[in-house]
C-alpha cells in the first residue's frame, strides 16, 4: 500500500526476483532453489540476480532468443524448478504476444515437465501445463495438473485463473456441475476479477443462460473501465496531482466496489503526507479508506499492513500490533512479509517488548536474511539493545546494500 509506488525490480532480493515472472508460471509459490541460497556463493548469487534481472527486460523488450539464453544460464548457475519455469514462460510469453504457433506451448511444457521433475508441488508448472493442455484441446489430460496447482493455491496470483481453466476443461469434457461448482469458488473468492467474468460467460454459453452471459459481459466492459480510470489515477499520483488521483481512483471504486479499490484511494494521502509530515490529518484519511477496504475484506494483507504503519507514525504502536499481526496471519507470498515484520518489529520495540522483537527478526533472519528490511531490522534492535557491534554489523550491511543498488543502477 503505503510501498505502491516505490518498489523496483532493482530494489528485489534474489529470493523475490525468482517469484516474478509476468503473470506466467514461475509466478506466486515458487520451488525452493536445488541448491540453498545459504549455500550459493555470494557473487553467484549476484551473478544469478543480474542474469535474471537482464533475462526479465529482455522478455519485456521481445527479445526472446536473448531472454532464453540469460534464463538458462541463471538456472545452470543453481538448478531449481523456478529457473526451468522461466525458461519456459520465454516461449508462453510469445504465444502470449500473438503468436500461434502451437509448437510453442509444447515446447514451453517440456520445461515446465522438467520444473515438475524437479518438485512436483511447483505451484506455477502446474498450472501452466493445465492452462496449455486446454489451450492444445486436451482438457482431460490438463485437469490433473489444474487440480495439482489448486492444492497449493492459496494466496496465489494464479487462483483464479487456475479454476477459470478448470471451468473451461471441464465443459470441455460435458462434467457441468464440476464447472458449475469452481465457478462458484470464482464467485466467493474472487467476485471482481476478469477471470471470473469470463467463467461466467463460458458457463453461460455452454449453459445456453443469455441473462447469465449479458451480465457477465457487462461486468467485464464495467472493468475494463474501472482499470482504465485506476491507470489514469496512478499516473495523476506519479504526478503529484493529488484531487485528480482521488477523484478518478474513487470513480473506479464505484465501478465495481472492492477492497483494493478502497485501498488505492487510501494510497493517495501516504505520498502528500511524505511532503508535509506536519500534517498528520492525512495519515488518518489514508486510514478511513483502509479501514473500509478491511470492512471489505478483513483479510486484505496491504489495507492491514498500512493501517499499521500509519498508526506507528501517529506514535499508537499499541493499536498497530493488532494490524500488523492480521497482515502477518494472511501474507503467505506477499511481497510485504518482511516489512511487515520488520514494522512489528519497531512497534514492539517502542513498547518495551524485546522479546517479542527479537522473535519477530529472528523471523526476518531466518526467511528474509538478505532483504533491506532485515538489515533495517537488526540495525534497530541493536540500538534497542545497546549492541554496538551489532549495530556496526548491519549498518555495515546497509552500507553495502547501498552500493550495491548504486551500481547495478550504472550498469
Amino acid at each position: 500500500m503505503n510501498t505502491t509506488h516505490t518498489r523496483s525490480l532493482s530494489l528485489l532480493g534474489l529470493s523475490t526476483l525468482l517469484a516474478l515472472s509476468a503473470g506466467c508460471a514461475s509466478t506466486s509459490k515458487p520451488g525452493a532453489p536445488a541448491t540453498p541460497a545459504a549455500q550459493i556463493a555470494p557473487a553467484t548469487v549476484e551473478r544469478q540476480e543480474k542474469l535474471i534481472k537482464d533475462g526479465y527486460v529482455a522478455l519485456d523488450a521481445k527479445s526472446y532468443d536473448e531472454a532464453l539464453r540469460l534464463f538458462t544460464q541463471a538456472f545452470e548457475l543453481s538448478p531449481s524448478a523456478v529457473g526451468q519455469a522461466m525458461i519456459g514462460d520465454c516461449y508462453w510469453v510469445q504465444r502470449k504476444h500473438g503468436n500461434t504457433d502451437p509448437r510453442l506451448l509444447e515446447k514451453a511444457d517440456i520445461h515446465y515437465l522438467k520444473a515438475l521433475a524437479l518438485d512436483p508441488a511447483h505451484h506455477g508448472s502446474n498450472h501452466a501445463l493445465g492452462r496449455d493442455l486446454v489451450l492444445l484441446k486436451r482438457p482431460a489430460e490438463a485437469l490433473p495438473y489444474l487440480d495439482a496447482a489448486d492444492r497449493t493455491s492459496a494466496g496465489s496470483s494464479l487462483a483464479s485463473q487456475n479454476l477459470l481453466f478448470r471451468v473451461n476443461a471441464n465443459i470441455a469434457l460435458g462434467k457441468t456441475a464440476e464447472a458449475e461448482a469452481d465457478f462458484a469458488r470464482l464467485l466467493k473468492d474472487h467476485a471482481g476479477d476478469w477471470n471470473t467474468y469470463d467463467a461466467g460467460i463460458k458457463l453461460g454459453t455452454h449453459k445456453g443462460d443469455q441473462a447469465m452471459i449479458a451480465n457477465y459481459k457487462g461486468a467485464k466492459e464495467r472493468s475494463l473501465r474501472q482499470k482504465k480510470l485506476s491507470k489514469a489515477g496512478y499516473a495523476a499520483l506519479d504526478a503529484k496531482a493529488f484531487d485528480e488521483a482521488i477523484s478518478l481512483l474513487t470513480k473506479a471504486y464505484e465501478l465495481n466496489p472492492s477492497a483494493e479499490g478502497q485501498a488505492q484511494i487510501g494510497d493517495c494521502y501516504y505520498p502528500q503526507w511524505e511532503l508535509n509530515k506536519s500534517d498528520t490529518r492525512l495519515l488518518e484519511k489514508a486510514n478511513v479508506h483502509y479501514l473500509k477496504a478491511l470492512e471489505l475484506d478483513p483479510k486484505h494483507v496491504g489495507a492491514n499492513h498500512a493501517v499499521g504503519t500509519n498508526l506507528m507514525r501517529l506514535k499508537r504502536p499499541a493499536e498497530a500490533v493488532r494490524y500488523f499481526s492480521d497482515a502477518d496471519r494472511y501474507s503467505a507470498g506477499s511481497i510485504l512479509t518482511a516489512q511487515n515484520l520488520q514494522w512489528r518489529m519497531d512497534a514492539y520495540i517502542a513498547l518495551g517488548k524485546t522479546t517479542e522483537a527479537e522473535a519477530d527478526f529472528a523471523r526476518l533472519l531466518k526467511d528474509h536474511g538478505d532483504d533491506l528490511s532485515t538489515y533495517l531490522a537488526g540495525k534497530k534492535l541493536g540500538t534497542h539493545k545497546g549492541d554496538q557491534a551489532m549495530v556496526a554489523h548491519y549498518q555495515d550491511l546497509l552500507k553495502r546494500w547501498k552500493e550495491e543498488r548504486k551500481t547495478a543502477e550504472v550498469e
